[in-house]
């Protein structure tokens, strides 16, 4: 595994080929700048807004400030929802089935 350095804005990066990162000295300021880390490093993304996300146990709960349409990743499927604001919404996240809006 090759270990590599990078400047970016005059900062060192200290990372691996798997993107693993021992020392960044880069500030994160944005949730998409965390999501794109989170990808490249393999995890799994269940939407790609910057929601409230909180899995555990089987049930994932989606909270999001702002409404609108969403397609949430759980057990190997899509599943296409219309939330309102403020909403929160429990979801099975063994088969994607919706527990509980509100």
């Amino acid at each position: 595994m090759e270990t590599k350095i990078i400047i970016y804005n005059n900062k060192p990066t200290i990372f691996t080929d798997d993107f693993t990162i021992y020392f960044s000295s880069i500030s994160f300021t944005s949730p998409e700048a965390f999501r794109q880390v989170f990808i490249n490093s393999g995890v799994h993304i269940y939407n790609h807004h910057n929601d409230s996300l909180l899995e555990g146990s089987g049930l994932l709960s989606l909270h999001c400030e702002h409404g609108g349409d969403r397609i949430v990743y759980v057990a190997n499927k899509e599943i296409k929802l219309t939330i309102n604001d403020g909403e929160t919404i429990i979801i099975d996240s063994t088969n994607g089935l919706i527990l509980r809006r509100g």
